[in-house]
């Protein structure tokens, strides 16, 4: 029973001092190194994680403007192609 609660206490002293971290790196012996920028004089402010973007303006493609924007995708990636196959030949 003794060496249990002897783990038990240490545990709930490294528990204590962990919330003392953030002073204890601050103290002049223990402290950060220095090269360690200092802290700002106000902390950082959390993110908007609430605001929504404005809804968009555009509208929806139709149809023969998929279609155009579909050929010119694919003839893209013909050319992509095209281009790599020529490079490797030259490589070889």
């Amino acid at each position: 029973m003794g060496r249990s609660s002897a783990v038990a206490g240490l545990m709930l002293l490294g528990f204590v001092l962990s919330g003392c971290a953030s002073q204890l790196a601050d103290a002049p012996l223990v402290g950060l190194p220095a090269n360690t920028p200092a802290r700002p004089a106000t902390p950082g402010e959390y993110l908007p994680v609430h605001d929504v973007p404005a809804p968009r303006q555009e509208t929806v493609l139709d149809q023969s403007q998929q279609d155009k924007l579909e050929k010119d995708l694919l003839a893209a990636r013909d050319r992509q192609a095209s281009g790599a196959q020529a490079a490797q030949r030259r490589s070889n």
